[in-house]
């Protein structure tokens, strides 16, 4: 994608981007940042901001779909970044595991940190109120993967417009109403299919995925 820093013009593109891959246009005040842009999109709680040369989606991203994605797909492995690391690492090392409550979940180390932070004497006045603040807003356990109700990624960084579609269609998947196994594969196999008329044989190998997932929803009855 264009690099869109200090571009006067970077409405125009961003425009141009989020309403070829079907996400609403927000306008807003400028940025202020190095892409001073005033527009960003939305799908839902889901918010797109263009930075240089990619999209920072935020979001409660579920965790199983993006394993699945990663583990499954080239491009989302290589272009659909959890949390922005720049080493593309599986979804799962950048999860966020939640209690039935929405509570977040961190490990024993930072139940440790955050109590040795709350027991600082009064004059260390802002370390000791980060601990006091950590344990009161979350909970801890051993192991917050086996212990969490819920996991969700909450961002990503989007390299590339195919990622960005991606992404913005498994968003939407996120909220549509239950369909019959049928409907499912026939909607399934018709946006995979548009999807190799629109990126051609330069995405070829992404189009793996579509016969196993189909493959999966015919033997489970869904």
């Amino acid at each position: 994608m264009m690099n869109l820093a200090g571009n006067k013009d970077c409405d125009k593109y961003i425009a141009e981007e989020l309403r070829r891959n079907g996400i609403e246009v927000i306008a807003g005040p400028r940025s202020g940042h190095e892409v001073n842009a005033s527009l960003t999109g939305r799908l839902g709680e889901f918010k797109f901001v263009r930075a240089w040369y990619y999209w920072v989606v935020s979001g409660p991203f579920p965790l199983e779909i993006a394993a699945r994605m990663y583990e499954s797909d080239p491009v989302w492995r290589a272009e659909v970044r959890a949390s922005g690391h720049c080493a593309a690492p599986h979804p799962r090392e950048q999860a966020t595991h939640r209690t039935e409550t929405n509570r977040e979940i961190l490990d024993r180390k930072n139940e440790a940190e955050s109590r040795k932070y709350a027991g600082m004497p009064e004059g260390s006045t802002l370390m000791r109120e980060i601990g006091i603040k950590i344990l009161a807003e979350h909970d801890f356990a051993d192991d917050p993967a086996a212990a969490a109700h819920h996991s969700t990624v909450d961002s990503f960084h989007v390299d590339s417009e195919p990622g960005l579609r991606l992404i913005a269609d498994a968003i939407r998947s996120l909220s549509k109403p239950a369909l019959s196994a049928e409907d499912k594969l026939a909607k399934f196999i018709k946006a995979y299919g548009a999807m190799r008329l629109k990126f051609g044989d330069e995405y070829e190998g992404r189009f793996m995925v579509c016969d196993a997932l189909a493959a999966e929803l015919q033997a489970e009855g869904r």
